[in-house]
């Protein structure tokens, strides 16, 4: 159904009636008023159109504006324009003028007498006579304007004009005096009813009727005058009846005015009389009714007094009985309330005589209740029991709060209770003590709970310990052994010899063993969060970069299973943010490994936002989705969804991920359909800061120490594989180095050596690191020497405790070549020979040429399967090429290109080469 309110209805609906029938009523008072021509067909002294335009605006206002220029424009150029000029351009211009003037008159009055009949009509006489003024004067715009447009058109003639405008005046005002009046009177009928209305509407249309008869007797007496006149002419007595000017105005004229308006005067002041009569008698009505309702309510409440009286007298017998009822089972309710509760309870007076107890407390003592009452303590128990209860009692006498102790109360050698006492001093109204009010309980079996939970607590918190004992043990021995493998890998892979497969075998074993060292930072991150000792890394980094880090990373696995992987990062580049990145990028991975992992086809999005003071990522994928009973449980440790048994996995990573992001104070929220995929929102407290990062990271490549540069290392290590992978990559870099197997080896080749720098593992036989670091620091050449911690107990709170302890860095194990490097420059004074970016782009040229033909054919295809986006196929042809058949640093390029995932660079360097082994 069409919904239309109340006011469009009236808008579109009763608003265009309106119009339309003030536009048809004016043509026809229009044409009545000149059909009813008071004296002469030519002449109207009432025109009731004006009276009609008049009252609408007064009740109506602008609405009706159209209907009323419409009427009086059709009015006009019936009346004037028809029967004379015909109707063409100019008499319909005319009669808008005329019509516009009409209008135009009727809404100056309108605006002057605002809210005149729209009011309570409470009207006076200052106001109705700036009504009928503003008549009088406002009634000459119409007549000014239509009798000059007349005379223009050539209807009125010149001599006409003084007389034609009188007429024209005179009737539109003497038309709105009568025709508003009445018009008021009939169609509002809260008017009729009002006497200042009936007075005010009386008056206008007094003042209207005077003037029409002062008007009709001159128009007359004119009329006749110029009748003798012509008669005279006729009999040739014009000179003695020579008619006077039709605008002088004669002595039955002047008595008509004045007869009228006394009656007028004397009519509205019975009125006003009548009125005033009327208000008086109402007032007196009511001051008559107002001190009889006041004397019959004086004998009503004196009546209703005697009666509430009596009632009152009742009612208080009535309810002394139900006090004396009520107190009688308040006293059984209380006796049964006592009685049933199981802590002893008892009331004594201030002599300490028992007036009251419960069954609770005759049961402890041994006795009845009836042998209690009247009793003292000393009548009861052992003198020295009676003693601390009367110590007890005074205590709470001079106490403004409860009184609490303890007590081991024996009854006899079988049973004794620890009490758990309560005293409070009971009051009067005065505020005086009149009595000791006690509550007891036995806690004898909590006290013995406590104790038993405490043992348990520290049961709990031993091995806790002995947990946290031997998670670090195991990291520290896993990561020993996985250290050899992580840093012999490096070494092979800095090795220019291996190439092809070879390389890649490296870089799946490298891979392997950095998945095998995640898991075992997983176990270790969900055990510190559950010990509430998670620690994070605030530092510096720029998000855009890190999460474009993490595309390149996560592309070729979704790629290698088909997957189409979709990012959105809205975030200006660089986007500098404060926060642990590791461990963002850990969330990141972990949310993205998933995603890929469950999603046999499809597409995986990764979206990034900027919201309020946070960063928001979203992982979604098009998998087969999570149903609500999984989704429940996927964040608990070790449980696994049906699809991830399916898929292996350890069940660690998502619990992992969410305490870590609650661990930052954001959050972590899974949404998922099943049969459309699954939603991963992560939240983080993530705020751009203005801070410049130092991007030099040279010391990634480095190769070598610079010509003439020299560097003195030594290396205490007590793991045979660990240290040898230290030495050898120092030695590879040309660092002199020389090696150590404990503290005290280490402490002895220092006394007779002169180092630049000491890398030193932690746990030792003999002299661990930390105590050869302090017999060290003892050296006086040794005060200044950069000593480097390098351990597998990795955690960040022993990273801190141990740079804390004096070494000026903590390198962790498995080594990271980088982190060796970047010791190396920032503690030493030597320079290195690197691989900048600047040495690895492609406009740069081997010292000796080598010519390109003859892996033309290799390069062709390598251009097709990048052009393709083919990165298995672009894998096998870059690991069939040599260093030797491309160049040292086209190899670099493009090795490095791969590595980034950027087959575009890979297929443009393939194409510039191309073209200069053609050229």
């Amino acid at each position: 159904m069409l919904n239309i309110s109340r006011k469009s209805f009236y808008l579109y609906a009763k608003l265009p009636l309106l119009n339309l029938g003030f536009a048809v009523a004016y043509f026809l008072l229009v044409k009545f008023g000149m059909a009813w021509s008071s004296l002469t067909s030519q002449v109207s002294l009432v025109w009731p159109a004006a009276g009609l335009a008049l009252f609408g605006l007064l009740v109506f206002g602008l609405r009706i504006l159209p209907g009323l220029f419409i009427g009086a424009l059709l009015a006009t150029q019936w009346l004037h324009f028809d029967h004379t000029i015909g109707r063409s351009y100019t008499s319909w211009i005319a009669a808008s003028v005329i019509a516009a003037a009409a209008v135009l008159q009727a809404l100056v009055i309108a605006r002057i007498n605002r809210g005149l009949l729209s009011s309570n009509l409470l009207v006076n006489l200052r106001r109705t006579l700036i009504f009928i003024a503003s008549i009088f004067l406002c009634a000459q715009i119409s007549s000014c304007i239509g009798i000059y447009t007349l005379h223009l058109t050539g209807i009125v003639p010149a001599e006409e004009l003084g007389k034609s405008w009188a007429f024209w005046w005179i009737g539109d005002s003497i038309g709105m005096l009568i025709v508003t009046a009445l018009l008021a009177w009939v169609l509002i009928p809260r008017i009729r009813h009002n006497t200042h209305a009936q007075a005010f509407l009386l008056l206008c249309a007094g003042v209207g009727l005077v003037f029409f008869l002062v008007s009709a007797l001159g128009y007359i007496e004119h009329n006749e005058a110029q009748r003798l006149a012509a008669a005279a002419r006729e009999m040739t007595l014009s000179a003695k009846l020579d008619p006077r000017p039709w605008y002088q105005p004669s002595w039955i004229q002047f008595s008509t005015l004045a007869i009228g308006l006394t009656l007028i005067g004397l009519l509205t002041a019975y009125l006003r009389t009548r009125q005033q009569h009327d208000e008086l008698l109402r007032e007196n009505q009511a001051r008559l009714e107002a001190e009889v309702s006041l004397h019959t309510q004086a004998l009503r409440k004196a009546n209703d007094w005697l009666l509430n009286e009596v009632v009152e007298r009742q009612q208080a017998q009535e309810q002394l009985q139900a006090s004396q009822t009520a107190l009688r089972a308040r006293e059984q309710h209380l006796r049964s309330l006592l009685d049933n509760i199981p802590d002893p309870i008892w009331f004594k007076n201030l002599d300490g005589v028992y007036i009251s107890c419960n069954k609770a407390f005759a049961k402890m003592l041994g006795q009845t209740e009836a042998n209690i009452i009247g009793k003292t303590e000393e009548q009861l128990v052992q003198r020295e029991l009676a003693d601390f209860f009367r110590h007890n009692d005074q205590q709470a006498l001079i106490s403004k709060e409860l009184h609490r102790y303890e007590q081991l109360i024996k009854v006899n050698e079988q049973e004794q209770y620890l009490l758990d006492t309560l005293k409070v001093a009971v009051r009067d109204e005065q505020g005086n003590a009149v009595g000791i009010l006690g509550i007891g309980r036995d806690i004898s079996a909590q006290k013995e709970t406590e104790k038993q939970l405490s043992l348990a607590k520290e049961a709990a918190e031993e091995a806790t310990r002995a947990k946290s004992r031997f998670l670090a043990n195991m990291s520290h021995e896993i990561r020993t052994p996985l250290n050899a493998v992580l840093g012999y890998t490096q070494l092979l892979m800095r090795d220019e010899k291996f190439t092809g497969n070879q390389r890649e075998r490296l870089q799946l074993i490298l891979v392997s063993s950095q998945r095998l060292l995640g898991l075992i930072n997983d176990v270790l991150d969900l055990s510190k969060i559950e010990s509430g000792v998670l620690n994070l890394r605030k530092e510096y980094f720029d998000l855009h970069q890190e999460v474009a880090d993490i595309k390149t990373i996560m592309a070729e696995r979704a790629q290698n299973k088909g997957l189409n992987l979709i990012t959105q990062v809205d975030l200006p580049a660089p986007y500098i943010v404060k926060g642990d990145r590791q461990k963002i990028g850990q969330i990141l991975l972990n949310l993205l490994g998933n995603a890929i992992k469950f999603t046999p086809e499809g597409s995986v999005s990764l979206d990034v936002a900027h919201l309020a003071g946070e960063v928001e990522f979203v992982i979604g994928d098009t998998g087969p989705g999570i149903s609500e009973q999984e989704l429940v449980q996927l964040f608990a440790a070790f449980k696994q969804g049906q699809a991830g048994e399916d898929a292996g996995g350890t069940g660690l990573g998502l619990t992992l991920s969410r305490h870590l992001a609650e661990g930052m104070g954001g959050s972590l929220q899974l949404s998922s359909i099943l049969g459309q995929g699954t939603l991963a929102h992560l939240r983080l407290p993530l705020v751009s800061e203005n801070v410049l990062l130092d991007l030099d990271d040279t010391h990634l490549g480095i190769q070598r120490l610079q010509p003439g540069a020299q560097c003195k290392v030594l290396v205490v290590e007590d793991d045979q594989a660990s240290c040898e992978i230290l030495v050898d990559l120092l030695q590879q870099i040309g660092c002199e180095t020389y090696a150590a197997h404990d503290g005290r080896e280490g402490l002895a080749i220092c006394q007779v050596q002169q180092f630049d720098i000491i890398f030193t593992d932690i746990r030792m036989p003999h002299l661990n690191g930390l105590e050869m670091l302090r017999r060290i620091r003892a050296l006086q050449a040794y005060s200044n020497v950069p000593i480097v911690a390098v351990s597998a107990s990795s955690l960040e709170h022993e990273r801190t405790f141990y740079l804390a302890q004096g070494f000026q860095e903590f390198i962790g194990k498995p080594y990271i070549f980088a982190d060796v490097f970047k010791a190396l420059l920032h503690y030493t004074q030597v320079n290195f020979d690197a691989v900048t970016e600047s040495s690895t782009t492609e406009n740069s040229h081997d010292h000796v040429y080598i010519n390109l033909l003859s892996v033309k054919p290799a390069l062709q295809e390598l251009v097709a399967a990048a052009a393709s986006g083919d990165m298995s196929a672009s894998k096998k042809i870059i690991g069939n090429l040599s260093i030797e058949q491309l160049g040292k640093q086209r190899y670099h390029q493009l090795i490095k290109a791969l590595r980034q995932y950027d087959l575009e660079k890979v297929e443009a360097l393939s194409k510039s080469w191309l073209k200069d082994a053609e050229g």
